[in-house]
């Protein structure tokens, strides 16, 4: 069903109104030859109101190509800048999917939008073109979905990079034994899985399962940390407390003659992470 008009009268009674909301003037009723006065005034506010909307919209320009308005947006805490463009070419006989990068440069394939999960995006539109051509109904507008956003618990990917910073996890990976030592090397990363580039003070120890308590039994070599700076030794060989280096990282250099396991667990902001299997064969 159509969306219907409100009645004849009501909008009769609209006449020389000026819309509080919008500024939209609505022409008034017997002006005489000043109707076209009227008019520009309504055509002058409804201009003023849609060209913000207008940003970033896909139109045709001739047969198999279209066009893409300027438009501006942010990406996190950088103003992105689109300058536009009348000469977009399209692919026949199949489905343009239009969309915007992160970074602001415009692409278009014909298999389908990126996985946002993937690829940060912006998505404007699709042309479905078909023997050499396209009409204007053949254009869809995605751009209202970079509107709306459900209401609920915020997820990572809908962070900004400034909240991502502060959201931080650690990432412990283990070297091969060479020389009866391993090192264990552990990296903070932001909750987009970017590296955190800032000092943070962790707590490690070593254990013999993942997230278990601090081993019985110390290694027989020497143990420190030859990256970040350690700031205690809380038990002997066994468990510390460290300020990674600048860039978020912190490696743990250990020594072992034995054929021995241990697992390296450690604790950022009360939360535990827990590293793979450092094992001396």
């Amino acid at each position: 069903m159509s969306e219907i008009f409100p009645s004849d009268a009501y909008l009769e009674n609209l006449s020389g109104v000026t819309e509080l909301n919008t500024g939209v003037y609505y022409p008034a009723k017997g002006e005489g030859l000043d109707w076209y006065v009227s008019f520009v005034k309504c055509i002058y506010r409804l201009v003023k109101n849609v060209s913000v909307v207008i940003g970033l919209r896909v139109y045709k320009t001739a047969s198999l190509s279209c066009g893409v308005k300027s438009g501006t947006f942010f990406d996190g805490n950088t103003l992105r800048e689109y300058a536009g463009t009348e000469e977009q070419s399209l692919t026949d006989n199949t489905t343009n999917y239009i969309y915007m990068t992160a970074g602001g440069m415009l692409q278009v394939n014909t298999t389908g939008f990126p996985d946002p999960a993937v690829t940060r995006h912006i998505r404007l539109g699709t042309v479905q073109t078909a023997d050499g051509g396209y009409d204007d109904d053949d254009i869809a507008d995605y751009r209202m979905g970079q509107i709306w956003n459900v209401a609920g618990p915020v997820g990572a990917s809908q962070l900004s990079d400034t909240v991502a910073d502060l959201v931080s996890k650690i990432q412990i990976t283990v070297g091969v034994e060479n020389a009866n030592t391993i090192a264990a090397t552990l990296r903070v990363l932001d909750c987009q899985d970017n590296g955190n580039a800032n000092r943070f003070l962790i707590h490690a120890w070593l254990a013999d399962s993942q997230y278990g308590a601090e081993t019985a039994t110390a290694p027989g070599g020497t143990v420190n940390f030859t990256t970040g700076t350690q700031l205690a030794e809380i038990t002997s060989k066994k468990r510390w407390q460290t300020v990674t280096d600048s860039a978020g990282q912190a490696v743990l250099s250990i020594g072992e003659s034995g054929a021995r396991t241990w697992y390296l667990n450690v604790e950022l902001d009360g939360r535990i992470y827990a590293g793979p299997a450092i094992s001396f064969t």
